[in-house]
């Protein structure tokens, strides 16, 4: 490097670190930035390269390199001495500053494990190409113990197609729903105690972060980042599974195909991170993978047209096809097999039915059309997540056994419950008498929307139970009920009880004055 040049670098790191110190953004090591070097012929450019760099852009005019790089990255290229002109922290245009960036993502994760540290548990599966943790949340009411034997497991899994980010906010949603929810809506309570969930938000984190690492604008990404002979980038993850894998025309051999299936099945660490998951984890019982767009509700097969082919059991087809026709029921979207859509092979739902036989759905999120397509803005994402608790919680609710909506096996008696009134005084006490043939999990009582009180256990009792409730109400007139639940997430209720609750009894005041207190002559 030239003397003028390396006096100007020593000057603009100098300013550069004062204004900017590497502590303000480097709370994660793998924490990624954009970040410009001064390099203004093409011997020092070709040092650069010397050294390891790999320029994400040049500007000939200005003299200037970019590069993406992470915390170390940053710190070795301090070290090496290059003139650093900018560093902005990788992100979503300020518009969607509200989309998670996979630092943010981490942070989200580790902040609702510290405030919910008896229902989540945050752990890893695996790493992605380029060695960033993959992350699952286990989500369940004992979640540190290992209940499989007796609890039944639910998956969602999220932005396995990079550009599809508003996934990763669906995921995020869920877990905050069944967290925040607990000990609230009798609903979910009953799920978490009755079920292990596990979400994993994003699965392709390295093409997540390549997608947005143009500041300020999107790169359209879809795959992961493996380097292709070609000099291409990435393999499609929803084409690199082993079952029915480059079978059918439903994916490419080509590298810079964006439905490139990769070189062989599970040739790529993140979906062979999640095959070994779900292997490890043989419980689990139903899975839904989220993707955008469409507003679609999907179902095996993707390989064939046929509806029924040989390696389809038609009593978990018809399954598939009624569960997904109640989710969509549940939001709006338009529920299909997925080759009505268009042909597919090497896909997540096709192996984890095929090779599993584990009942699975896609959902496609909003929106339905291009515009906005893959970048919704991020105003949406509160209305277009919560739109989607009904199609969670039906998911969810099928994982004990898919069959019972066929009524060919598991619990599809529904509680039957009846509320009586002890007092009309306060503190106001009722009793909840249930019946149901497996044994009810979970009561409550009920105003309106709101929960007065509620009552859960670990082991149903088959047939008669009784619950005692104390209610904080108020002097008036209250319209009660009780619902109750059990372990399949089948909902009673008794008739409504209208209560009339008086004042709470009260002694008479004693004034007692000084003179009362003269001894009597």
């Amino acid at each position: 490097m030239k003397r003028p040049l390396l006096l100007l670098s020593m000057l603009v790191i100098g300013l550069f670190s004062y204004a900017f110190p590497v502590g303000t953004f480097t709370s994660h090591a793998d924490s990624r930035y954009v970040i410009t070097v001064y390099a203004p012929d093409a011997d020092t450019r070709t040092a650069l390269v010397a050294q390891g760099w790999v320029p994400d852009g040049v500007d000939v005019r200005r003299g200037t390199v970019t590069l993406v790089v992470n915390g170390r990255g940053w710190r070795r290229l301090q070290t090496q001495g290059w003139p650093i002109l900018d560093v902005r922290p990788l992100d979503f245009p300020p518009v969607d500053a509200a989309y998670h960036t996979y630092a943010e993502m981490v942070d989200e994760l580790n902040r609702v494990a510290r405030q919910y540290p008896n229902l989540v548990q945050v752990s890893t599966y695996g790493k992605s190409l380029e060695k960033r943790d993959l992350y699952v949340v286990k989500i369940s009411d004992n979640v540190h113990q290992d209940e499989s034997d007796h609890e039944a497991g639910a998956i969602i899994f999220a932005n396995i197609h990079a550009r599809e980010h508003l996934t990763l906010e669906q995921a995020l949603w869920a877990i905050h729903h069944f967290t925040e929810n607990y000990g609230r809506d009798p609903a979910v309570t009953n799920l978490v105690n009755q079920r292990e969930i596990w979400i994993m938000p994003n699965t392709n984190p390295d093409g997540t972060e390549y997608d947005i690492h143009k500041t300020g604008v999107y790169y359209w990404w879809r795959k992961n980042r493996r380097p292709n002979w070609d000099g291409s980038f990435g393999v499609d993850l929803n084409r690199n599974w082993g079952y029915r894998w480059a079978c059918c025309g439903g994916s490419s051999g080509l590298p810079y195909s964006e439905i490139y299936r990769g070189t062989a099945p599970f040739s790529e660490p993140e979906t062979s991170a999640i095959r070994d998951f779900f292997l490890a984890h043989p419980g689990i019982r139903v899975s839904l993978s989220l993707h955008t767009y469409s507003e679609l509700i999907l179902w095996p097969y993707g390989y064939t047209d046929d509806p029924l082919p040989p390696d389809m059991d038609p009593t978990d087809y018809a399954v598939m096809r009624r569960a997904g026709r109640a989710m969509a029921a549940t939001n709006g979207y338009r529920p299909m097999q997925s080759s009505e859509l268009y042909r597919t092979d090497g896909t997540s739902d096709d192996w984890i039915y095929g090779a599993l036989r584990i009942p699975c759905w896609t959902a496609e999120l909003y929106p339905s059309e291009n515009p906005p397509g893959f970048y919704p803005p991020a105003s949406v994402i509160p209305e277009q997540t919560e739109r989607n608790r009904g199609m969670m919680e039906y998911f969810v609710a099928l994982a004990d056994e898919p069959r019972k909506i066929l009524g060919l096996a598991g619990d599809v008696i529904t509680p039957t419950v009846t509320l009586r009134v002890e007092a009309d005084a306060l503190p106001f006490t009722t009793t909840v008498q249930v019946e149901d043939n497996v044994g009810t999990t979970l009561v409550a009582v009920m105003e309106g929307e709101n929960v007065l009180a509620m009552a859960s256990t670990d082991i149903p009792r088959p047939g008669s139970a009784t619950y005692t409730l104390r209610l904080p109400l108020k002097p008036g007139t209250h319209t009660l009920q009780a619902i109750a639940y059990d372990a399949a997430q089948n909902r009673g209720t008794s008739t409504p009880v209208v209560v009339k609750v008086g004042p709470s009894p009260q002694n008479p005041l004693k004034i007692r004055l000084p003179w009362m207190m003269k001894a009597v002559p």
